[in-house]
């Protein structure tokens, strides 16, 4: 499934180090995956801070001292943020860091002050979002791989639910069926 996630976007944006970048997604839409693949690409770890957690600019201060190594430093709920003005401050002397890659995640953009997003800061924003019926079809494909052929040569004809479902919630509905047959049944579109 990281594959088809990270087919979203060219990772090779990621080769000069100092990249800010944006993902807003409603929960389940393969952030997660992204992240991962982002370190993987890099050959670097994931460090997360919850920004909920962070508030005051002595807290703001503290946290950017953090940001010592290579990593993917992952920021979730940006839109959290509560001192717009020290985070601003925080991020541009992060991204002056070399190898500094830093991920924002949020579930609603519209809180996030555009400030954030300035070019330097968090400029690359990316969309994760429901799969269309190619990208359900590839991950069903994956998921029951080992079906009968007959049951796969149904799956490549079968007209499927096209942004309705996140990956997640396909992995979980797939988790639940006896097969392809009945996880077909739970996601074409009737004709």
């Amino acid at each position: 499934m990281d594959s088809m996630i990270t087919n979203k976007i060219n990772l090779s944006v990621f080769d000069n180090r100092n990249v800010g970048v944006l993902l807003h997604s409603e929960p389940g839409t393969g952030e997660t995956a992204l992240i991962r693949a982002i370190a993987n690409y890099l050959n670097y770890s994931v460090r997360i801070v919850d920004m909920q957690n962070i508030g005051t600019i002595e807290t703001i201060e503290q946290f950017s001292t953090l940001f010592n190594t290579s990593a993917v430093y992952v920021l979730e709920n940006i839109d959290c943020v509560k001192d717009v003005e020290a985070m601003c401050s925080a991020l541009d002397s992060i991204m002056k860091q070399s190898g500094c890659v830093l991920v924002a995640t949020t579930n609603n953009i519209d809180r996030v002050d555009p400030s954030l997003m300035k070019e330097g800061r968090l400029s690359l924003k990316i969309e994760l979002g429901k799969f269309d019926e190619e990208e359900t079809r590839n991950l069903l494909a994956l998921m029951f791989k080992d079906s009968p052929a007959d049951e796969l040569s149904k799956l490549k004809t079968a007209k499927l639910a096209s942004g309705v479902y996140t990956p997640a919630k396909l992995v979980e509905m797939a988790a639940g069926c006896s097969g392809l047959v009945d996880m077909l049944d739970r996601v074409v579109v009737p004709s």
